[in-house]
């Protein structure tokens, strides 16, 4: 019973996923500064209506995390009509692709920018931000493929 529910662990960690980064981004619009990158930096020198502007894009993008754990939890511990088990399956599946991809596309662009010196925090990119946005594809990846996997086989 243990073992056909392993897919809820999946879906746990991509929600914690969502609510941790969710968080992060909340704190830096509130003006927090702990791990904060090149956005800060540029919206500290800019007019005070362009600080506005980043911090209502920055608690957007929170929101939208936050919202974003929703998915894989409905998906793995609600049931669902099968129309909506397959639209969730196939939004944890294209968001987890998406996640990866972009996780990827940085970890690649920040490599070269940083080894040629071309981006101000480059480095930030290459090994803390693409790899996390890389987890958060995987999770949400790994919770999609854990949860067919085992919805096929009973």
């Amino acid at each position: 019973m243990l073992a056909r529910r392993a897919y809820r662990v999946w879906g746990l960690a991509a929600a914690a996923w969502c609510v941790a980064f969710g968080l992060l981004s909340l704190y830096w619009a509130a003006g927090g500064t702990l791990a904060s990158t090149s956005w800060r930096s540029r919206s500290r020198s800019a007019p005070t209506s362009g600080r506005q502007g980043s911090s209502r894009i920055v608690a957007a993008t929170g929101i939208a995390k936050l919202l974003g754990a929703i998915v894989p939890l409905w998906l793995v511990f609600r049931p669902v009509s099968r129309t909506l088990r397959k639209a969730l399956l196939l939004l944890c599946w294209a968001g987890g692709t998406l996640l990866a991809l972009y996780g990827l596309t940085d970890v690649v662009a920040g490599s070269i920018r940083a080894a040629r010196g071309t981006m101000e925090n480059a480095i930030w990119y290459a090994a803390l931000w693409g790899p996390i946005w890389l987890l958060g594809g995987l999770l949400f990846l790994t919770t999609a493929w854990r949860f067919h996997s085992e919805r096929e086989a009973h």
